[in-house]
């Protein structure tokens, strides 16, 4: 599986979970950084950086300003996750849904 096809599944999910969601698309006018899924899960703000499955450490394969924008999420109270494994994502947004 590629990327492309985990995004579709994960905003398949989100979609039947009636979760507000939105995937920024690529651009040149576009910020540097942005996760690849921005959700509102229970009042909260939720960013979801996907990976390619063929990568072994997803969380070693962020690019310098995606890690400044990872950052600037959390300061600020967000909450940040990075996979590239669709089964955990689903865990992680049922546990935001559930437990938030």
């Amino acid at each position: 599986m590629k990327e492309r096809e985990l995004q579709r599944k994960v905003n398949e999910f989100l979609r039947k979970a009636n979760v507000f969601f939105y995937h920024p698309r690529e651009t040149k006018k576009g910020t540097d950084g942005i996760p690849d899924i921005i959700a509102c899960i229970n009042g909260r703000f939720i960013a979801i950086e996907l990976k390619s499955p063929e990568v072994k450490n997803p969380e070693k394969h962020l690019r310098p300003e995606q890690e400044t924008v990872r950052d600037k999420i959390i300061r600020s109270g967000g909450i940040y996750f990075i996979s590239n494994d669709f089964d955990k994502i689903v865990d992680f947004i049922n546990f935001q849904i559930k437990h938030i």
